[in-house]
């Protein structure tokens, strides 16, 4: 299982891709996951870990990715405390679950400007797109 922060890299195309591109990489991200995906046919491959070699992918407007750019340190905490997640924090261990706390306030910050900057881009890709729609 991915739990915890870790840095996601940004692959070649992401560098010319609509959202991703000027994210700092590594990318900052925070990741609750145990499962993982093949790449569909024809997506342009946007990011990987070395835990989950397939991170983000982009298949004309569409994207994907595995780790979670909406958190905050309030889902955090209640995904740490929470029953229906108290096996996996079993599984990654008590020292692991006071990891995660220790580095909050270090690696919040840089965490959430990555993902604010990713859903700005899409908010942005919405009015453009809703402006063609108009004309």
């Amino acid at each position: 299982k991915e739990i915890g922060w870790h840095d996601v890299e940004l692959l070649p195309a992401a560098q010319n891709d609509p959202l991703f591109s000027g994210i700092p990489n590594p990318m900052p991200v925070f990741q609750w996951h145990g499962d993982t995906f093949d790449l569909p046919l024809g997506v342009e491959h946007l990011a990987r870990s070395p835990l989950c070699e397939h991170q983000a992918f982009r298949f004309g407007n569409a994207w994907a990715v595995q780790f979670h750019a909406e958190i905050t340190a309030e889902i955090i905490e209640q995904w740490l405390t929470a029953e229906e997640f108290a096996g996996d924090c079993a599984e990654i261990g008590a020292r692991r679950v006071a990891e995660i706390r220790a580095q909050l306030e270090e690696r919040m910050a840089p965490t959430a400007a990555a993902g604010m900057a990713l859903f700005d881009r899409v908010v942005d890709r919405v009015r453009q797109h809703a402006r063609f729609s108009d004309a």
